[in-house]
């Protein structure tokens, strides 16, 4: 297993670098991923999922607004299938979007205190100075806007509505 897994590494490596050369902005380092910034080529990640599932029989591991992620195995060989579906798909003109920007955050109490502790469900745009009870966080890459027992600020409101998260359980 370990000589076919480091010919499949090789491979993806050399893919990767064929796609690159093609115009595809990969994100991060892990050799079975390929994680992809496809708003450099004019799609935000969920639409970009959408277009690969429907037209090429790929189902993405993962997708947000900005990225996509595919995982690769050495033991299946779809990662040809999945060079010529990304080497078919029309390029465009970027999506250039603000990076959002989050201040550190304030932590108020522990985050065992916030999660133990009673809270409600509320809606974002009501949760200005309030206290996170429950993370929120897409998986992967799972990192959340915020801990339980941080303030909730402007900038973690603005983050919560970019990823579509419209709920958020708070402390009560």
């Amino acid at each position: 297993y370990a000589k076919r897994l480091n010919l499949y590494l090789e491979r993806a490596d050399k893919i990767k670098a064929e796609l690159t050369e093609y115009g595809y902005c990969f994100v991060g380092d892990e050799r079975l991923k390929f994680t992809l910034d496809v708003k450099q080529n004019g799609y935000t990640g969920v639409g970009f999922a959408d277009i690969l599932r429907k037209n090429y029989g790929i189902e993405c591991e993962f997708s947000d607004l900005d990225y996509v992620v595919l995982m690769l195995s050495p033991d299946n060989d779809d990662i040809v299938r999945i060079k010529d579906a990304l080497l078919q798909i029309e390029k465009k003109a970027p999506i250039k979007a603000n990076a959002l920007m989050l201040s550190v955050p304030t932590r108020v109490i522990s985050i065992r205190e916030a999660m133990l502790g009673l809270n409600e469900e509320i809606s974002v745009e009501n949760a200005k100075g309030r206290v996170l009870a429950i993370c929120n966080a897409s998986c992967p890459p799972a990192v959340p806007i915020l801990m339980p027992g941080d303030a909730i600020d402007e900038s973690a409101i603005k983050a919560f509505k970019y990823y579509g998260i419209s709920k958020i359980n708070v402390v009560k």
